[in-house]
């Protein structure tokens, strides 16, 4: 069986259309709707169906896709456990973070390990935390960087953590606001406000920001949700709400004013989370997470 027809096979399961899996292969529609048909002839059964301008597997392939999916890894991790004990320190890398991460911490964090190992390739994605976790557990991406969870919930026991940092949080008017030439504020003053929040698979701002609320006494009046940190000051700049969020230059325009609190000011907590199981880590990223682990701060 053509090893190469698999990975064919697979990416095109990941994309759903047979175009855009051959522009990521970099072959030809054709050659790649050739390889499916060698491979389908060999294997006795069709994979593929057409349902619009998709391509969507067979109830054959349903069942056949585990499997490949599964060997491939395990083919994956095979070589770069070799090269590892060879001194060869290859492979690829899949990581998400929340904004803040991606955009401050991991750059940094990410050149220091490349003059180390300058042959691993990294794929990096941005999301919210909630999202992060959902990947993880779905074995989507390696590691994650991601902001405050329930540690203690059961749905993740199977999830370790090693915190980076806290950051400060915040609160944020548009500029003219009748607020926006104070320096310091009572949570008290914020109650009658409305403000953009986080959808619910946010989860550590969203999680925080009804917290802080309901230990003030009162529940948020809610304009907007939105899914991360920029889009809540980009609605705050357009005058829609008010926002909390982390202490970030990165985030910050000119056409929003920052409120601190003026005494115990709530923080978020960001964290490296991984299955806690190594058989989910390769090689490569199981010593990424060790350079972390060993040179965790900036």
């Amino acid at each position: 069986m053509n090893w190469q027809h698999l990975v064919y096979f697979c990416k095109i399961v990941e994309k759903k259309n047979f175009c855009k899996a051959a522009d990521c292969l970099y072959i030809t529609p054709s050659t790649l709707s050739k390889a499916i048909r060698s491979l389908e002839q060999e294997i006795g059964f069709p994979l593929f169906e057409k349902q619009g301008r998709n391509s969507i597997l067979t109830r054959y392939g349903e069942q056949f896709y585990p499997y490949v999916h599964k060997s491939l890894s395990y083919l994956d991790e095979g070589l770069e456990h070799i090269q590892t004990e060879l001194g060869i320190l290859k492979g690829h890398v899949k990581i998400s973070g929340v904004y803040t991460q991606c955009a401050e911490y991991l750059p940094v964090k990410l050149k220091q390990f490349r003059e180390l190992y300058p042959d691993v390739s990294f794929e990096i994605s941005y999301h919210v935390s909630g999202l992060i976790l959902d990947f993880l557990q779905a074995g989507k991406i390696d590691l994650g960087f991601c902001g405050d969870f329930d540690i203690d919930s059961p749905d993740f026991q199977d999830i370790g953590h090693l915190t980076l940092k806290t950051e400060e949080l915040i609160f944020i008017v548009p500029k003219g606001h009748p607020l926006s030439r104070e320096r310091y504020i009572d949570f008290e003053q914020m109650k009658d406000e409305c403000y953009i929040a986080y959808r619910n698979n946010s989860a550590g701002l969203n999680h925080l920001l009804m917290n802080i609320c309901r230990e003030n006494g009162f529940s948020p009046k809610i304009s907007y949700e939105v899914f991360d940190d920029y889009a809540v000051v980009q609605m705050v700049a357009e005058g829609l709400g008010i926002g909390l969020i982390p202490d970030n230059s990165y985030l910050l325009n000119s056409n929003v004013s920052v409120l601190r609190f003026r005494e115990n000011a709530p923080v978020r907590t960001l964290y490296m989370i991984w299955k806690k199981n190594d058989r989910y880590l390769s090689p490569i990223a199981n010593i990424f997470k060790k350079f972390i682990e060993e040179k965790p701060y900036l």
